[in-house]
């Protein structure tokens, strides 16, 4: 061992006697400037048809029902006859496209009339000749595969979150359908209502990073193009009346 150091001391005693034989000298230099500005990187897209429900294919001008299926007082849940495929891509940290009514905004017609939005969930279809009443509720859905699964259940209890018959309804644990809300929504604890947030996980279609929202607050990664159902309630619908919101928005943000 004592040999060993004993060598290595003396290459690099050696090396060192060296150095001053090869001074560095610069011949010539040249000066550049290197650098970057960086910009958001990403994408968010979204481009969405609205489709009849029968065929995917018959182009819609908006959502709606057929009221010859649809008995006052009696129908609870009911899907909508038309639906939307979403070709999107959502890249950008922090992004994502959502989905809400916004039935008090200046460009609604009806405009809802609720003095006290605390007591009233704004959210839904509202009655075209009698705005003060309470609207009917809204449910949606987005799935990566066209479905059949939309016979809309109600839990019978708090939270009274929505399933899909066809996937085992209220016993099979799946709450795919999820609550239409409002830009207005205010605490309503007796509704099991919350405050409208934007970018709050619940109104979200899909976010960057965590792909779409399959059930309520549950998000999953998912190929372009998605399907988005639709669903109301008609439980509270008055005879003879017409029911519509002009004001459902799909909105994609980065925050």
């Amino acid at each position: 061992m004592k040999k060993l150091l004993f060598i290595m001391a003396f290459v690099v005693l050696a090396a060192g006697s060296m150095s001053s034989l090869f001074a560095f000298t610069t011949v010539t230099r040249s000066t550049y400037t290197a650098g970057v500005t960086l910009t958001a990187g990403g994408t968010v897209y979204v481009n969405l048809a609205v489709r009849h429900l029968s065929d995917e294919l018959t182009t819609c001008t908006s959502i709606w029902w057929d009221p010859s299926q649809i008995i006052v007082g009696s129908t609870e849940w009911r899907r909508a006859d038309a639906m939307m495929i979403m070709w999107s891509t959502v890249t950008i940290a922090g992004s994502g496209i959502q989905i809400y009514t916004d039935n008090m905004a200046a460009d609604a017609t009806p405009q809802i009339n609720i003095t006290h939005v605390s007591s009233t969930n704004p959210a839904g279809l509202i009655a075209l000749n009698d705005s003060s009443y309470t609207p009917l509720p809204m449910c949606w859905r987005v799935v990566d595969v066209s479905t059949d699964s939309l016979t809309i259940e109600q839990q019978t209890g708090s939270p009274y979150s929505l399933f899909s018959t066809e996937l085992g309804g209220e016993s099979g644990g799946y709450p795919c359908f999820i609550y239409m809300k409002d830009r207005a929504d205010q605490s309503v604890p007796t509704k099991n209502v919350d405050p409208f947030t934007d970018g709050m996980d619940y109104v979200c279609i899909k976010q960057a990073g965590n792909g779409i929202q399959h059930a309520a607050d549950t998000f999953g990664s998912a190929s372009s193009p998605d399907y988005i159902y639709f669903g109301a309630k008609f439980t509270d619908a008055l005879a003879g009346e017409t029911y519509r919101t002009t004001t459902m928005r799909i909105e994609r943000y980065t925050q």
